[in-house]
Order: structure tokens, then C-alpha cells, then sequence
């Protein structure tokens, strides 16, 4: 029978989708729910019969299982982009820290090994490479990545088996951010099913123009420097604080934004080295430093802001304001509806949808479309 096991992330959290499709078992993220910590996972079955896994971007909500994932599925191939691969490294060693405790070498040890062990797992695909997979039982998947937005690295997959094309979108965005550009998908593709991460699906009147998430991080700044000058930011997402760290030193490089000194926590400053060597446009002044060489001093009238992971003690910070960074980069409703258009499957499974009104079940889409559905965790639905 061919299928689709929501296994976990109907809803915003722990992303884990399960397509059987010709006796071939493809696993699409592993994720975590927020505030989790990276040893929940969701329940699989059968795990040492998944032919593969796709790790669509380096959120927690979609890849903070992987380690238990990678180690139950024994016998899948893991498939994701080369950026995405070293944002997984950086991003399972904050998290893996932040709940065992402090970095000790034990802890340096755990980090090293775990990592080792899933990074050897770990097949790269670059965009638009045509690549495959042979299962289990000797069935033939063609795949291929295709830019995503939303983050750095970020995929959405699209495969062929016998007869059938599937689209697996992930969180994707249709607008530039501080550190890519909007998601690219080449004329021709036609999904007959597509698994669509539909944040906004349910929130017609959302639109991410006139929300602009991230600004309101800076106006959070803006806000507390006529209280004080110094500032941690807890980020538990590595690509956020990537983001905000982007975003402020374009401001401060454009004198929107006072000249601070900002510190980096060790996990963030490795992503943000890696990703200077990797990027065309994205460089490190000299006032951004590793959090090993901040200092608590009085006497520093700069702007101080220390990016700390969300498990931080507070008492190493006295007087120092909080800063929530949390945002989200989505494609909004509208880009929902076009994408379906563009696409046109005659089946979507929305996923990873925030709580709202029908919306889309409410528009009028393709005429080409025999159904939509809302998923539902747990559930299982049969694909026609």
C-alpha cells in the first residue's frame, strides 16, 4: 500500500513524515518539539527497513533527532546539502551542551564522537544534482534537491518512483533574508503528491511583508539601549543568531545601529567562521570576537552583546538585559497558494501548519486537485 505516516509535525514541531511508496520507505526530517531536549524522537516503525532520510535544514524542529534516528535506521542512506551538513554539526554540539551542562571534556568527547559518527552517515547533494537510491527491495528512487530559502542550505526534495513524483517542500521562504535568497524550483517539475510545509496554511490574513519578524529583534535593542547598553541574546537555533548577527552588522555597518562589541558562544562562532569561508558576501569585522574573549567590565561604555546558547547562567551576566530573538522566516499564506499553482498536484498533505482558520481548504485552488488534506499526527493517509 502506498502511504504517508504523519509521524510527528502536523502542527509547528518534531517534523518526522513517513512515505511508503512501492515497498520503498522514505523518511522526511527528524525533528524535535521546541524546548525538547535532542534525545526525544518520535517512534518509527520498522526503522531498519527505511530505505533513506532527508534532512531538509538545520532547525531543531526538523533534524534535533537525528542522532536517534541515524542510529535506529541503520540501513537508510541520510541525504541533505553540503551547508546543511556542517550547520547539523555545529547545531547538534550546542544542543548536545546546552543539556548535558558545562563544556567539560567529557562533554568536548560526547560532542566528537556523536557528531563523527552521524557525519560519516551523511551523503551531500548539491542543488539540481541528479542523484538516486536503490531500497531494499531493489526499487530504483531518482531524486534531486532544489533551494529552499528560509535558511542557508535548506532543500526542498523532489523524487520519481515507478509512476509517481513526490515534492517534500520543508520550511521554505519566497522572499530574500539577511542570508540567502528566496527558493528556486526549475520549470518541469510536476509533483503528482506534494507534502507541503504549510506554516501559515491555516492563517489567511498572514502576510511576512508586513509582519517583518527579524526587525523586531533590533527594535528590541533599540528599546533597551535607553536602559542599558549591555545585552545577551539566548539563541538555541544557530542559523537565528547567524541571522541577527547578519542583520546587525549591516545596521552597524550603515550607521543605523551603534558601534557594539559582539560575542559569539563557542558553537555560534564556529557556524558563523564556517559560513565566512563558505559565503561570497558574509565576513567577520573585528568587533565581533569569541565569547572566550569577553570580559565582564564596568568601566566598557560600548555596546556590549554576548550571544549565549538558551541554557546560559544567568549569573555570569550580571546586569545585562535579555533579548527574546525569536522570529520566524516562512513563506506566508499568499506564497502558499502559489506554489500550488505552480506546482499543481492533484494531492497536498499539508504538515507543520500553526493552528489558525481552513484556509487553504477554503481556497479555490487547481482544478487539477483531488484533494487537500490537514494532517493530522499519527494518522496515516493512503495516496491515491
Amino acid at each position: 500500500m502506498n502511504n504517508i505516516s504523519i509521524l510527528s509535525g502536523a502542527d509547528i514541531g518534531g517534523s518526522c513524515y513517513l512515505l511508503e511508496l512501492y515497498g520503498t520507505r522514505i523518511l522526511f526530517d527528524c525533528g524535535v518539539r521546541p524546548g525538547s531536549a535532542y534525545t526525544d524522537h518520535t517512534d518509527i516503525p520498522s526503522p531498519e527497513t527505511v530505505d533513506a532520510i532527508f534532512v531538509s535544514h538545520a532547525h531543531l524542529d526538523h533534524m534535533g533527532a537525528i542522532a536517534y534516528t541515524a542510529a535506529v535506521c541503520k540501513n537508510a542512506g541520510i541525504y541533505l546539502t553540503e551547508q546543511t551538513k556542517e550547520f547539523v554539526r555545529y547545531q547538534l554540539a550546542a544542543t548536545i551542551a546546552e543539556y548535558i551542562g558545562a563544556d567539560t571534556d567529557d562533554l568536548r568527547f560526547h560532542n566528537r564522537i556523536l557528531c563523527e559518527l552521524i557525519m560519516n552517515r551523511i551523503q551531500t547533494v548539491q542543488y539540481r544534482e541528479k542523484a538516486s537510491f536503490q531500497s531494499m527491495n531493489g526499487q530504483k528512487c531518482n531524486f534531486s534537491l532544489f533551494h529552499a530559502g528560509h535558511v542557508p542550505g535548506a532543500a526542498m526534495v523532489y523524487m520519481q518512483i515507478k509512476d509517481k513524483t513526490v515534492l517534500y517542500t520543508g520550511d521554505f521562504a519566497a522572499y530574500d533574508t539577511y542570508l540567502t535568497y528566496p527558493y528556486s524550483l526549475p520549470h518541469g517539475i510536476k509533483p503528482d503528491i506534494m507534502i507541503l510545509c504549510g506554516t501559515h496554511a491555516k492563517n489567511p490574513e498572514y502576510e511576512v511583508y508586513s509582519q517583518n519578524a527579524l526587525s523586531r529583534v533590533a527594535n528590541r535593542m533599540y528599546s533597551a539601549l535607553s536602559r542599558n547598553s549591555r545585552f545577551v541574546v539566548p539563541v538555541s537555533q544557530l542559523t537565528k543568531g547567524l541571522e541577527i548577527l547578519a542583520m546587525l552588522e549591516e545596521m552597524i555597518s550603515s550607521n543605523e545601529f551603534p558601534k557594539s562589541l559582539l560575542y559569539l558562544e563557542p558553537n555560534l562562532w564556529e557556524l558563523a567562521r564556517y559560513y565566512e569561508r563558505s559565503s561570497d558576501t558574509f565576513r567577520l569585522p573585528d568587533y565581533i570576537k569569541p565569547l572566550k574573549e569577553w570580559k565582564y567590565d564596568n568601566r566598557v561604555t560600548t555596546p556590549t552583546i554576548v550571544f549565549e546558547h538558551t541554557g546560559y547562567n544567568t549569573k555570569n551576566y550580571p546586569n545585562y538585559t535579555k533579548i527574546n530573538s525569536d522570529f520566524t522566516l516562512h513563506a506566508d499564506y499568499q506564497d502558499l497558494v502559489d506554489l500550488i499553482f505552480q506546482m499543481n498536484p492533484s494531492q497536498v498533505y499539508v504538515v507543520h501548519a500553526a493552528d489558525g482558520e481552513e484556509g487553504l481548504i477554503n481556497e479555490r485552488l487547481n482544478p487539477n486537485l483531488k484533494r487537500m488534506i490537514y494532517t493530522e499526527n499519527q494518522a496515516v493517509y493512503e495516496i491515491i
